[in-house]
Formats: structure tokens, sequence, C-alpha cells
């Protein structure tokens, strides 16, 4: 009789337990994340050695870098002052280079700057004895060839008219502004001088002087995609997190920015995945002994995919583990006496 009472109770025993790990299990693997599937390296603590920050050209914005020029296909402007009969005139640039104006006929213009052209009119004028001390004003009103290259985050990449004095930010407002991932540091190509000018935007009125430099037709101004980084996992809001040019983002910070850490966050078990080529890494973290100072707190690179995952006790009572916990205990002390 008294084995058959221990055997029962056994029995009730292995019974109970096997309801509790039923019931358990499926809550606590919900929450075990992807696993670590390459080498973990050393701890990050900066950007990729050897990899340094963009360097910003300093250049006064009213630098002269290159004087407009008359092409095939343009049309000018030319005022002769004080000749009202001959102001305006508005003759196009043919396919051989030249215009015809009254009086001094074919002239060859293509190739020169607008000041040269003002210089040979005056003297054609001067030396025909048409008009003596001749004072020209010649602009180029429109061009089939000359235009800026906007690409990139911008609303409305395209082409604008490089026609007069033009400036950056005035090139950028043409094409409807910057789009919200646009980073902040703009690379312009001066085609004249093959000179390359990057120029950091930022929001400080007293630099204004300094960003709006002289852009000119042939120019191609480029701007990119600011990086990001990925944060997922428990955290409040799981989000991509743009990266600012020459400010660093530490892991603590791009947390901070997704919402913090949920509840059944495990802290010590963080994994940073990065690619570095074609080879993708997962980095252990342990972002309580950085809270405590023990470690440094590691800078975010682009395209870092940031996973916190869940610690599988607190994500199951979070999840309502709790009640079946002691349920499951409950029933198992009931069953065993």
């Amino acid at each position: 009789m008294n084995s058959r009472l221990a055997r029962s109770t056994v029995s009730r025993r292995a019974l109970a337990a096997a309801a509790f790990l039923c019931c358990a299990l499926p809550i606590f693997g919900q929450y075990q994340g992807p696993p670590v599937t390459t080498p973990v390296p050393a701890q990050l603590t900066g950007p990729t050695p050897g990899v340094q920050p963009p360097t910003v050209t300093k250049t006064a914005a009213n630098t002269t870098l290159a004087p407009i020029v008359a092409y095939p296909g343009d049309t000018l402007e030319i005022v002769i002052i004080g000749i009202a009969t001959l102001s305006p005139l508005h003759p196009q640039v043919d396919s051989s280079g030249n215009v015809n104006l009254p009086y001094i006929g074919t002239v060859h213009v293509a190739g020169l700057q607008l000041g040269e052209i003002q210089n040979l009119l005056s003297q054609k004028y001067r030396e025909g004895d048409y008009i003596l001390n001749a004072q020209v004003n010649v602009q180029v009103v429109s061009s089939p060839s000359q235009f800026i290259a906007v690409t990139g985050e911008v609303k409305s990449p395209g082409l604008v008219p490089a026609l007069g004095d033009r400036r950056l930010l005035e090139i950028i407002a043409a094409v409807g502004g910057l789009t919200p991932n646009a980073s902040h540091l703009i690379t312009v190509n001066h085609k004249a001088t093959g000179q390359t000018v990057q120029v950091l935007l930022d929001s400080n009125p007293a630099d204004s002087s300094e960003i709006n430099i002289a852009v000119y037709a042939g120019d191609s101004v480029i701007i990119p995609r600011s990086g990001e980084i990925y944060v997922i996992g428990s955290v409040k809001a799981p989000n991509a997190i743009p990266l600012i040019t020459n400010t660093p983002l530490t892991l603590i910070q791009a947390i901070s920015a997704a919402g913090g850490a949920n509840f059944e966050a495990a802290l010590s078990k963080i994994r940073i995945i990065r690619t570095e080529g074609a080879e993708r890494k997962a980095i252990a973290v342990d972002l309580k002994r950085i809270l405590d100072g023990k470690e440094a707190d590691p800078i975010m690179q682009a395209d870092d995919i940031i996973y916190v995952p869940a610690n599988l006790i607190k994500g199951g009572l979070k999840g309502g583990g709790a009640s079946l916990l002691v349920s499951s205990i409950l029933g198992f002390a009931v069953l065993t006496k």
C-alpha cells in the first residue's frame, strides 16, 4: 500500500513538473533572439582604425573660382550705355561661337569670359568709329548648357541654371531643400578648376559667410545620405537613428534615442551587429558595465544594428508569466500533497 502511494506521489510530481515546463518554455522561448553567428571580436570603442572623420575645406564665400564664360547656344544681353537705339541687344551665340551685332557684324565670343566680351565689343565699336569710348555690359540671360548639377538627398535633384553669381544655399533652395536623411557634409566639385570643396552646414549664423560659397556653371553639388544605425529588440521605440556628421553617437545615446531599454531587457547581453566589407560581426556589449564606468561607451558606425535581447525570466513575467508561474507552483504543491 505504501509503495502504491509513493508511486502515485512521484507520478503526480512528474505530471506537475511537466505541466509547468510546457507552460513556461513557450514564454521563455519567444525572447531568445538571434544567436551570435560570428566570433565575437574584442570590444570596439571607436570607429574602425584608420578611418578619419571627413575634412571640411575652409573656403571663403566670396572667392572667385570660375568667371562666367559664353558658350554656343547661350543668349546674351548686351547693353551699350548711353546708346538707347542699340540697347539692349539679345543675340544668340551660334554653333560657331559667333554673334552678329549692328555695325560691327560677326564677333567670335565663345570661350570668352563676360569681361573679355565687354572689352572686345568696346574695341570693335571704337575701331570702326561707330561709338567712341563705348561702355558695354554683357550678361548671359539663358543657356542650354550652363547648369549646376545637384544630386543626392534633396527633394528635387536635377539641373539648376547657372546664370550670374549663384551661391550654395541658393542652389539648395532651388531644388527644394534637403531631405530628412541628408548629410550636412556637402561636396562641391568645381569643374573649371578641378577643385573639390567640402562644406559642413550648421545652424550657427556666424558661419553663413563661410558656408555660402560661390557655385558656377559645370559645377556639381553632392548631398550624400546621412548614415543610420538601427536599434531593435527590447527598447521602447525600435527605430533607425540618423548619424550626424562629425558628431559621434555612442551606444548609450543610441539606446536613449530609441526610448530606453524595456523592463525585460538583458543589458549585459547586448549585441552590436556590424558589417565590415562582406563580413558581419556580432560584438558583445555589457551595458551595465558601461553605465558603471567599467567599460568605454562604444561609438556607433553607419549601418550598425544594436540588438537588445530580453531576459528570459523577466520577459516571461512581463508577458503574463507571473500569474502562470504562481498557478503552476500552487498546482504543483496541491498535486504533491
